[in-house]
């Protein structure tokens, strides 16, 4: 809990005297994540006039302070950062309230503030209220940050613990993961277990706003009627009476075309009352607008007094304090009193060093100076630290494959006891063939008696088969029963065995003190991975002879996996020669050399699985694998070979 903000108001009070009235006189950083502050009280001409070093470890898994007694600046690969701070007083160190972030408090209204936010820690300076420079610049986010803004205003009292239903968490978010740790286990001592209710709540918000545009429909018609004149020049004797008659037919038109602009009219004013009826409907709804307004800020009013109503009922219905809860409150207090305390212990906890301010794990040193403690756990966390989290990991995963393993063979022993429990398929066709003549054709039961236990059975039969097939069939289930039995019974022997090899690497990595030596074991035993260990006769065909184990390929792609990595140097590697094939390894027995009868029978083998398969003989080449190469490029399944013995065999397979 080097990072807690109960920790840094220790080291804020111890800080405050040793650096308040220094002078920042650099900051410079050297390695990814790390950066060197250096105040003091005057600037020499070579050195600092007692100078005050602070460390600040920034890496996204580790962030922790550092206060070594000298640091000396490396003459390249070094940059200065936040310059525009060089030559100002440190007017105070600042814990701000209720949070993982200490500042260093400087003339100009210059605040640097130290954000320990686990894998978002970053050094941010302010000028007054603003950001105006990052260390992480990658950490955009932080540059909307307000000096203003961070403290954090936290009611701690048995009211609000009572509020958020007895979870200490929700009130006192700055214990972190070590404190919470330690009141579980004091709960679980005193025999309470934490709680946490969920209330339902049911928000209701209602708002409506009616305001419908009023609509309106305006029609214009301007019809303008203009009788054509007719232009009558000079008029011959002959045509007169012809053109009087075209004008009296001009007038009846003309007269037709007059009552149908009456009609037009009449029409219009229909539609310009139509429109008048509209526009008042338009207001009458407009009206209706303003009421509906009026009616949602009502159900406005009462929607907040329901939702106060339901937090009146939410804070009636809490539970009522337990003898339990009133214990776990005592602990809770007597936790926050610990943290006040100026006891500072480096633990091992979790196979981790850690620094608490609670008793916790094994715990190594304590100390009562927050400086000399973060200190110490800042050496010995760079010291042991590493190993230790990879110690860690490696053990967590090979719990993870213990736990699955070990479930594995929980269902696997509970599958062979139904087995064993149920009525077998073998006596099931020995009862159908001993009574073949009581069973009527064609039906789909039948009850017989079980002279196996003395009572009746009733057997489900196939209606479409005799007596006879009902019962071969039972006896081919049984054969599969069998087998699945044996797969069952093998593949316990195999997890069984892989348990005690978990077990036992869990303790040989326990032991480990070396960095290198426990990287490279972890490596050689493939326990980087949390996949399930895949044994060899799980991913090619196998056979034992004379207490040899034989592994086949079984395909192109198989055959790479069995020779680059699951054969080695010793093992004897088999092919048949000049045709495609299996790729066949005799496992070697450390001390002994492989008897010439089971080479013979791994080349038969390797005849059988060959396109030689049906030859009199084939020839099959050996040698040891530490002779055969897979160069990069070649195609799946093809090696190249440094050293062969042919032999001549008769193919023969399993």
């Amino acid at each position: 809990m080097h990072q807690n903000y109960h920790f840094l108001k220790h080291l804020t009070e111890a800080l405050r005297p040793l650096t308040k009235g220094l002078k920042f006189m650099e900051c410079f950083s050297q390695e990814k994540d790390e950066l060197v502050i250096v105040l003091a009280q005057a600037r020499g001409k070579n050195n600092y006039y007692r100078p005050f070093f602070i460390r600040a470890m920034l890496r996204p898994d580790f962030a922790c302070f550092n206060f070594p007694d000298e640091f000396n600046r490396a003459r390249q690969n070094s940059v200065d950062l936040f310059e525009n701070l060089y030559d100002l007083e440190v007017t105070e160190i600042r814990q701000f309230h209720n949070e993982r972030a200490l500042g260093i408090v400087l003339e100009k209204n210059f605040t640097l503030v130290f954000k320990l936010f686990g894998n978002r820690s970053n050094a941010v300076l302010f000028e007054n209220d603003q950001v105006i420079d990052l260390f992480h610049n990658k950490l955009a986010s932080d540059n909307t940050l307000k000096l203003s803004q961070l403290d954090r205003s936290l009611d701690q009292s048995w009211e609000a613990y009572q509020a958020a239903n007895y979870d200490h968490r929700k009130i006192f978010p700055t214990f972190g993961k070590e404190v919470n740790a330690y009141l579980e286990k004091q709960f679980t001592l005193v025999g309470a277990g934490l709680a946490s209710a969920t209330s339902a709540q049911t928000s209701y918000s209602i708002g409506a706003d009616a305001r419908p545009a009023p609509t309106s429909a305006q029609t214009q018609m301007d019809i303008d009627i203009k009788p054509k004149p007719d232009s009558i020049g000079d008029i011959a004797g002959g045509y007169s009476q012809d053109i009087e008659a075209d004008a009296k037919e001009i007038g009846a038109d003309a007269h037709d075309v007059g009552a149908d602009a009456k009609d037009i009219r009449a029409n219009a004013k229909e539609i310009e009352a139509d429109v008048h009826d509209i526009r008042a409907d338009a207001h009458d709804l407009g009206a209706d607008a303003k009421d509906i307004r009026a009616n949602a800020k009502e159900i406005g009013a009462d929607v907040h007094d329901i939702r106060a109503d339901a937090h009146d009922i939410r804070a009636d219905a809490r539970p009522a304090p337990t003898a339990e809860t009133k214990q776990r409150w005592q602990i809770i207090q007597h936790t926050l009193a610990l943290l006040s305390d100026t006891t500072f212990r480096i633990t091992l906890w979790n196979h981790q060093p850690t620094l608490s301010l609670v008793p916790l794990g094994e715990v190594v040193r304590e100390h009562t100076d927050p400086i000399i403690a973060l200190n110490d756990f800042y050496t010995t966390y760079n010291r042991i630290g590493v190993i230790a989290k990879e110690k860690s990991e490696a053990l967590k995963v090979i719990q993870k494959r213990i736990q699955r393993t070990e479930h594995y063979l929980e269902e696997a022993f509970q599958k062979l006891l139904d087995i064993d429990s149920n009525i077998k398929n073998e006596e099931i066709g020995h009862i159908l063939m001993a009574n073949l003549h009581q069973i009527p054709e064609r039906a789909e039961r039948v009850t017989l008696f079980d002279f196996y236990r003395n009572q009746d059975i009733d057997i489900k039969l196939k209606s479409d088969l005799t007596p006879q097939r009902n019962a071969e069939s039972y006896y081919r289930k049984s054969k599969n029963e069998r087998i699945e039995i044996e797969k069952l019974q093998e593949n316990i022997a195999l997890r069984e065995g892989e348990l005690e090899e978990l077990k036992n690497h869990v303790s040989i990595i326990e032991a480990f003190e070396s960095l290198k030596l426990l990287r490279k074991y972890l490596k050689n035993n493939n326990l980087l991975s949390d996949a399930p260990i895949v044994s060899p006769t799980q991913l090619f065909k196998h056979t034992e002879f004379e207490g040899y184990v034989i592994l086949i390929g079984k395909n192109a792609k198989n055959n790479d996996l069995l020779t680059k990595k699951y054969a080695y140097k010793e093992d004897l590697w088999l092919h048949a020669r000049d045709v495609a094939g299996s790729h066949v390894v005799v496992k070697y027995k450390a001390g002994k050399k492989i008897p010439n009868s089971v080479v013979e029978r791994a080349a038969q083998i390797a005849a059988w699985y060959s396109k030689r398969r049906n030859e009199t003989l084939c020839p099959v080449i050996v040698t040891p694998k530490k002779f055969v190469r897979k160069p990069k490029g070649l195609p799946e399944g093809e090696v190249i070979l440094d050293k062969e013995e042919v032999v001549m065999v008769q193919p023969r397979g399993l």
